[in-house]
């Protein structure tokens, strides 16, 4: 299932335990996005309505939704390919590298900068190889 799937899946559970009438989830979608559907939303947008549907079950005294972060597994990769190719130095060179992109750790990188993350260490293991 795709990130927008799962999304969209977590958001609609999210107004049916808000007990949201249709015009009031639109209103709600609408306010976070400019957009009347989830299906018009990009990931980025569907995560703000996510976050906003969260404040409202939170405000109702309701449990808020959790939405597992799938780049675990990309982070998960990100450390075991640096221990390969950086050997018992890898938190050094990841953390000096972080730094660089202005990341505190791992877990709180983007998307973007967990790519650009694999993309160092890809560069340092083929440099490595020459």
């Amino acid at each position: 299932m795709s990130d927008k799937k799962h999304l969209t899946a977590v958001i609609h559970a999210q107004k049916n335990a808000a007990a949201l009438t249709d015009d009031e989830y639109r209103m709600v979608l609408y306010g976070a996005t400019g957009k009347t559907s989830c299906t018009e939303c990009t990931a980025m947008e569907l995560q703000k309505v996510y976050t906003d549907l969260n404040e409202i079950l939170e405000k109702k005294g309701l449990r808020k939704y959790g939405f597992p972060r799938r780049k675990s597994s990309v982070q998960t990769a990100a450390v075991m390919r640096a221990k390969k190719v950086f050997g018992a130095d890898w938190q050094t060179y990841l953390d000096g590298f972080l730094r660089k992109i202005g990341a505190d750790n791992l877990a709180s990188c983007t998307d973007k900068q967990i790519r650009r993350v694999m993309a160092y260490i890809s560069a340092v293991e083929r440099r490595q190889k020459c």
